[in-house]
């Protein structure tokens, strides 16, 4: 099973990452009752670091994709920082509402993370990656 699949395991079976998103939405619906005006926007991003180049896990189309002019990334992200606050300019960013959709985008960028063999692994990643929940 990958790292968001929770399909038929037992409760204390269940991995630290799908907990994260169950505790988030419980909180959130919590901070709700208790005051009752408040709304809230989650948004989810995932990026890889490849070979010193950012590549986002959630726009699968344009990975690999190369400009037939520059020769550099179709979809080029930039480290961008403004007010002391770190972001990656043209990164896709996801709106969800349940912990159910934040799992089936963490096994989306998953399967579009770098793999290759190595000698203990055949499918060991290659890669850094970074998977932002943003809560507005």
């Amino acid at each position: 099973m990958g790292t968001g699949s929770t399909s038929g395991l037992l409760e204390d079976q269940v991995g630290i990452v799908p907990r994260v998103f169950a505790f988030i939405f419980e909180e959130l619906e919590r901070k709700k009752r208790q005051f009752s005006l408040s709304e809230f926007t989650i948004k989810i991003q995932f990026l890889e670091l490849y070979n010193e180049e950012l590549h986002d896990l959630l726009d699968p189309m344009t990975m690999g994709a190369v400009d037939k002019i520059t020769g550099k990334s179709a979809k080029e992200l930039f480290i961008k920082e403004k007010n002391g606050t770190i972001y990656i300019q043209g990164l896709k960013e996801e709106t969800v509402t349940n912990k159910e959709e934040c799992l089936v985008l963490l096994n989306k960028g998953i399967l579009h993370r770098t793999t290759s063999a190595t000698l203990m692994n055949e499918g060991s990643s290659r890669s850094h990656a970074i998977f932002t929940i943003s809560i507005e």
